[in-house]
This record gives C-alpha cells, structure tokens and sequence, in this order.
C-alpha cells in the first residue's frame, strides 16, 4: 500500500525504536515520521505490552494484528509478498526498514541465526536507479595499524569505553582491527586498534576536533528521525563541506551515511550527490537470520541490496535485540560473522555492544573485561589482507 504519513504521539517513535514486539523472538524497527503503516501496527502492538488499559486491534490490507508473534528478520513488504534479494546493476532494489541504532541510542531486532528463529522489522520496496560517484579509492582489506591491519572486524562502542587490548584477541588471525563511538575524537586511544570518527549529524565540526585517520565515518541514521534525521538532498548539500574537513584533517576515505534500512535513501542521496567522493557505503542491520525464511529478511539479502552501488560496504552495527538471550545472540553471530568474512562486498564490520542490548555486549559492564560472546567474537576466524 506504499507508504503514508502518520503523526506518532510524543514519544512513541522513541519506544517504536527501543522496544520488542510481543514476538518471544524480538523486534527491533526505527521509523521517520512518514511510517509505512504496517510498521505502525507492529509499534502499537508493542505500545499494548505497555499498557493493559489499551485495547486496540487494526486491519491492514486484509491483515488482522494478532497476539501471535512472528519469525525472524525483517518482515518484508505486505503488498510485495517476496523477499527481495540483490537487485541488478542499476535496476530496482527494496528499501528496508530494519532498523538501528547508533550514538549511544541502540537497540536491535532478533535472533537465533542458526535456528532460524527472531523478529525482524518490515520493508518496503522501491525502485530506482542508483546513482554514480567519484573520487577516492576504495581499496582493500580492513584495518590499517596494529597486528590485525587488513582485517574487517570491528566494534561499535559507547564514548566511555574504548575497547582493551584483550579485543586484540590472541595474534593469530581474528581479533577486532578497528572501533568507533559514533564521535568525532574517540575516548582514548588503545593500542593498536585503529579509531574512526564518526560525524554523526549537522551541524558538522571543526576539522580541527577530529583526529587523522584513515576512514571517515558520516552521519548516523539519516533516515531515522530519531537518529541523524538528514535527507538525500540535505547531505548532498553538505558532502562539500565533509569532503574539506576531511581533506584538512587529512583522512584520504569517506565513508557514506549510515542507513537504518532504506535503500531508496541511499539511491536519492547517490542521485544528488553526483561527483561526490563516497568510497564506501555503511549500513545497519539488526535482524537474527543470515537468510531470508518466508516473510523474514535475512542480513545475505539484505546487504545484497546494497551491491548495485558498487561500493565496499561497512556494517557499522549489527546484533539482535535487547530481548533476545544470550544463547541467541551467540546462535546468530556465529553464523553471520563467517558469513562476512567470506563476503567480499563487505569491507568492514562492527558488531554493536552497548548496555542497551544487554546480552548482546561483548564485556562485563561497560568498562569489564571481555564475557564469553566477547571471547568467541575476538577468537572466530578472519579473512585478513595485507596491505
């Protein structure tokens, strides 16, 4: 039914963005104002746990809200009634809302990888084409200093810990090579595991306040009004500016805005940004399969999505949602970190370990020391270049 405009009452959107569905597998959807309606319904069922008070059930295009939950992933859009994978080379591709989370504000979707089970937010499809680009290279493989240079592993972390040494894993060929606080300077520097700043939203910095490094991240979640909230045309606007402050600062890459889930963001923002240097394209995703099953969008599909810009992709967040056990969260990582590592579309990702997810986090606490899926993140196999 495409998507229609919906004003949300204070402070639901912030919930709609934090809070699980009644699924026992979890959701975890962000939303900008103009919702698609179906992700409304799934956020008023989730406003009911909320409250016993409230008796609401909609009909939606012949679909009752029920009690029941659902599967896994990323419910995909009613009126397409597929999943969609890769799209061609500039041919139409499927806008996604997954969701996100970003700047100390996270929280995620589903879980169990391996069993299949989770929640998952809903998409919708699009078309377009995607635009073109130029300027900077792309290069290869991950991170640039430390015993783990040319690897992709990385975490997305609060401004308040940056990760020890023990992230370093044991020197073989894993461990984590990079991190980054959705901030522009990091809270210290830890040995051998390279910061990247992040600007995570206008007004943009003082090249001043950011360090030198190699990869600038940009801003976080522009199509999530609770995030970053910039739209295509506005970031287009300002990439002049970034790409100067990057020049100042001497940083040689710059990495695209990072998506909640929408494709068709980031085929507008391709579209106004002609001539614009993006060297890589970000994305989130937090959704527990790494296939499609039925209705649910698995991270292989979805980052599939993101090929026709013909970019390196970083998955600057990934992990399954605040409901989700331990034992799940575990299922799924080891299932979608092989998976990326194997992946050559994918140049980097960050699986995101914040105490908002609580058994989604890589440490004891936020300043402790690595817990047991902390260890098997650090100790799971890399495919590390060299460069």
């Amino acid at each position: 039914m495409g998507v229609r405009a919906y004003e949300l009452p204070k402070g639901f959107k912030e919930r709609l963005r934090l809070h699980g569905d009644e699924s026992p597998n979890g959701f975890r959807g962000t939303r900008p104002v103009s919702l698609n309606m179906r992700a409304v319904v799934i956020g008023l069922r989730r406003e009911l746990r909320r409250s016993s008070t409230i008796a609401v059930c909609l009909l939606l295009w012949g679909t009752a809200c029920s009690a029941s939950g659902s599967s896994s992933g990323e419910l995909l859009d009613a009126g397409s009634g597929s999943s969609s994978g890769a799209s061609g080379a500039t041919g139409s591709s499927s806008s996604t809302s997954s969701s996100s989370s970003g700047g100390g504000s996270g929280s995620s979707s589903s879980s169990s990888g391996a069993s299949g089970s989770s929640g998952g937010t809903s998409t919708s499809s699009s078309s377009g084409t995607t635009g073109t680009s130029s300027g900077g290279s792309s290069g290869d493989g991950g991170g640039t200093i430390g015993p783990n240079a040319g690897c992709k592993r990385g975490v997305a972390m609060p401004q308040s810990t940056p990760p020890s040494g023990a992230f370093l894993g044991d020197g073989g060929a894993s461990g984590v090579s990079w991190w980054y606080d959705w901030g522009p300077t990091g809270s210290g520097q830890p040995a051998a595991i390279e910061f990247d700043p992040m600007i995570w939203s206008p007004p943009l910095p003082d090249p001043s306040k950011l360090p030198h490094a190699q990869y600038l991240l940009t801003f976080n979640e522009p199509d999530n009004g609770s995030q970053s909230n910039v739209s295509p045309s506005n970031a287009a606007s300002l990439w002049p500016q970034i790409e100067s402050i990057a020049t100042t600062d001497g940083i040689p890459n710059i990495v695209s805005p990072a998506v909640a889930s929408s494709v068709s963001w980031m085929q507008g923002f391709f579209s106004a940004c002609t001539g614009c240097k993006i060297d890589y394209v970000a994305v989130h995703f937090y959704g527990c399969l790494l296939h499609t099953s039925g209705q649910w969008m698995g991270l292989a599909e979805y980052l599939a999505q993101f090929y026709p810009f013909n970019k390196p992709i970083w998955l600057t967040e990934f992990s399954c949602d605040a409901g989700q056990s331990v034992a799940a969260q575990t299922n799924y990582m080891q299932a979608a970190v092989p998976y990326l590592e194997s992946d050559s579309h994918v140049f980097r990702y960050s699986w995101f370990s914040h105490d908002e997810i609580k058994n989604g986090m890589l440490t004891n606490g936020d300043n402790g020391p690595l817990n047991a899926l902390g260890q098997l993140y650090v100790s799971l196999p890399a495919s590390c270049t060299t460069n």
